[in-house]
C-alpha cells in the first residue's frame, strides 16, 4: 500500500485546517448502529468552553456534532460567537428538527451546509430505523428556508442490510433527496453495527479495492439524475 494516502481523504488533510466539537450528548434517535450507542448521556457542553475551543484552535471550518446538536439549548449563541467571515461551519442532523422553520433560517445565516441523516425515501422504514418521525413536506420545506440562506443540504445515508443494500434502492434513496431539492446525496458504509454492514462495492460498480490510495469517498453516477452522489468507503 502506498504511505502516502489520497490526498483526497480527510485522514490526509483534505478538509484543512478543520475542528470537529461535539456539543451535547443528548440525542433523541433510537439507531442501534450509532457509534454512542451504549454510551449516551443527557450532557452537554458550556457554551463559553466551546467558544474558547474554537478561540484557541481557530479552524477554518467548524463541523457541529452530537447527539443531536438542535437539542442544545446554546447553538444559536455558539453560532453567533464563532462565526468569521473566512469561517465555514456545518453541522450534522437527524432531522428531527427540521419542522421548526424559526430555527431553520436562523440556522441558514449561520451554516455554510448542514447534513440531514436520512436512511430510507419511505419515512414509514426510516422511523422504524432512527426513531425519528419526519414529514416529506416539512423537510422540503425546510431545506428551502436553508438554502434562503446561505446553507448547502447534504443528505447522510448510510448503506443498511434489509433497508438499503441494493443499487435499485440507492437510485430510489437519491432520486428522493433530489425531489428534496437536496444539494447532495452521501452513502456511507456502516461503522459500529456488523449484522446491518454492506459493502459498497457490492451495490456501486468501479468502487475502488484501495480507498486509503483511492480516495475513500468517492462520487457515483445515477445516470438520469441530476443530484451529486458519493459514497464514503471505511476500507
Amino acid at each position: 500500500m502506498n504511505c502516502h494516502g489520497n490526498p483526497k481523504n480527510s485522514c490526509m488533510g483534505a478538509y484543512g485546517n478543520t475542528l470537529d466539537i461535539k456539543i451535547t450528548d443528548e440525542c433523541n434517535g433510537k439507531c442501534r448502529f450509532c457509534i454512542e450507542t451504549g454510551g449516551k448521556k443527557s450532557k452537554s457542553k458550556p457554551v463559553e468552553d466551546l467558544i474558547k475551543a474554537v478561540e484557541v484552535v481557530n479552524p477554518s471550518s467548524v463541523l457541529i456534532l452530537g447527539g443531536e446538536p438542535t437539542m442544545y439549548p446554546d447553538l444559536v449563541k455558539l453560532l453567533k460567537n464563532i462565526q468569521q467571515k473566512d469561517r465555514k461551519i456545518f453541522l450534522t442532523t437527524n432531522g428531527s428538527s427540521l419542522y421548526n422553520f424559526a430555527l431553520m433560517g436562523v440556522l441558514g445565516e449561520f451554516l455554510d451546509g448542514i447534513n440531514i441523516s436520512l436512511h430510507h425515501y419511505d419515512l414509514d422504514i426510516n422511523y422504524k430505523v432512527t426513531g425519528i418521525d419526519l414529514e416529506y413536506m416539512e423537510i422540503q420545506e425546510a431545506i428551502k428556508i436553508l438554502h434562503k440562506g446561505k446553507t448547502q443540504v447534504r443528505i447522510n445515508s448510510l448503506l443498511l442490510k434489509g433497508y438499503l443494500d441494493n443499487f435499485d434502492d440507492c437510485w430510489d434513496m437519491a432520486d428522493f433527496a433530489g425531489e428534496l431539492k437536496a444539494d447532495w446525496i452521501r452513502f456511507s458504509e456502516v461503522q459500529q453495527c456488523p449484522s446491518m454492514y454492506v459493502d459498497a462495492r457490492t451495490i456501486f460498480d468501479d468502487l475502488t479495492d484501495n480507498p486509503f490510495v483511492d480516495g475513500c469517498e468517492q462520487e457515483v453516477d445515477f445516470m438520469d439524475l441530476a443530484i451529486k452522489a458519493t459514497v464514503k468507503l471505511l476500507s
